[in-house]
């Protein structure tokens, strides 16, 4: 038997009658990632499916400001493009790699990947995945206790910022434009301007 059929390496889940939509785990991914089988660098895994991470040339020049923008006034309490622990489901079908995530201690502090204890501002730059971020990673975000998420939407140039969540869903939510400026919760001097996130449009 291959490694790629055997448990856990995927849960079944019906989704209409004479049907199933196989779901990889946590578990699974390590496995297939140790014997050599996966590239997880390359993946996320959300709802049991495995989405291939893409990166353009603005997503990676809004990492680069945020990372700056960290760096300045977050020292050591960050982590980027790295899994956080949050406990979405019982079969471990989730594990978000958020773009940018800030931290309520220094990294090197914890004993695992970032719980949302741990966690005060998870960041997603959106240039081809605003629909996903938005939504279904917005919801478990949410129903995670995250207690602020950010999106840059990268082709409309503006920023959503989630806050309050409860239950699945945010009870505050507010859409910034580039000429504006934000700071998170966490530190509120800490204040970015949005124009200073976005590439420099094309005359």
């Amino acid at each position: 038997m291959s490694a790629l059929s055997m448990e856990p390496t995927f849960l079944p889940l019906q989704v209409e009658r004479g049907t199933q939509r196989l779901l990889w785990t946590r578990t699974a991914i390590r496995r297939l990632t140790a014997s050599g089988l996966l590239d997880a660098e390359r993946y996320e895994l959300l709802d049991g499916e495995l989405i291939e991470k893409m990166k353009n040339l603005p997503h990676t020049l809004v990492l680069t400001a945020l990372l700056e923008w960290v760096a300045q006034h977050f020292s050591r309490h960050w982590q980027s493009e790295a899994p956080i622990n949050v406990a979405l489901d019982e079969n471990e079908t989730n594990a978000p790699e958020p773009d940018l995530t800030i931290l309520t201690r220094p990294l090197r502090e914890l004993t695992g990947f970032p719980a949302p204890q741990d966690i005060a501002l998870l960041i997603e730059i959106a240039d081809s995945t605003l629909r996903r971020d938005l939504g279904s990673k917005a919801r478990r975000y949410a129903a995670a206790r995250i207690r602020e998420y950010w999106v840059v939407d990268v082709e409309n140039r503006k920023l959503h910022v989630h806050r309050e969540p409860s239950g699945d869903v945010w009870a505050s939510i507010t859409v910034l434009d580039e000429t504006q400026t934000i700071a998170p919760l966490v530190k509120p001097k800490a204040a970015v301007a949005l124009n200073e996130l976005f590439p420099t449009q094309a005359a």
